[in-house]
């Protein structure tokens, strides 16, 4: 009966919120979300203007590189890995400052859900489509809200120093 009574007591303090343990659900957490996929996925939409940045940076500091692609895919696989790395090492103390144990622990348990697995497995494929629309959204985003900046500039008192300086600066993104 003493045996019965002890299981009982061990199984409910051990599925009690007061008795989670944070660190191991942070560990959790970070290892399922901060991944080498997830930033290569937001990076490779992001190589058609490092390449072209790079050619640029290169040329203009008299470098040539044989294959620039190459170049660039090494670079990034390199970064990636060290990027990955240091958020992991240190992402962990954000977790802990924003969420209570028990929101940790609930998301800790959706990470191991079907569902909170699905969406590991599409976020570096949704990153990647992310990153391409915001490169399409980023310049057009910019060419529609010249009119309500030239309303606000004006109406907070901001002058620009040269006519269509506010067109020219927001032509160049």
């Amino acid at each position: 009966m003493k045996k019965h009574i002890l299981a009982v007591a061990l199984f409910i303090s051990a599925t009690l919120p007061g008795f989670a343990d944070p660190k191991a659900d942070i560990d959790y957490i970070v290892e399922q979300t901060v991944t080498r996929e997830l930033f290569e996925g937001a990076l490779q939409a992001q190589k058609t203007v490092l390449l072209p940045a790079l050619e640029s940076s290169f040329r203009e500091q008299g470098v040539e590189v044989s294959d620039l692609d190459k170049f660039l895919d090494i670079m990034v696989d390199e970064w990636i890995d060290a990027f990955t790395e240091e958020m992991q090492a240190s992402i962990g103390e954000v977790y802990m400052g924003e969420f209570t144990d028990a929101e940790l622990q609930a998301i800790a348990e959706f990470y191991r859900s079907s569902g909170g697995q699905a969406l590991i497995a599409k976020t570096p494929a949704i990153m990647q489509a992310s990153a391409e629309l915001g490169m399409k959204a980023g310049p057009a985003a910019f060419q529609s809200v010249k009119p309500r900046m030239e309303n606000r500039l004006k109406e907070e008192g901001v002058v620009l120093s040269k006519p269509n300086a506010l067109e020219r600066i927001l032509d160049a993104f």
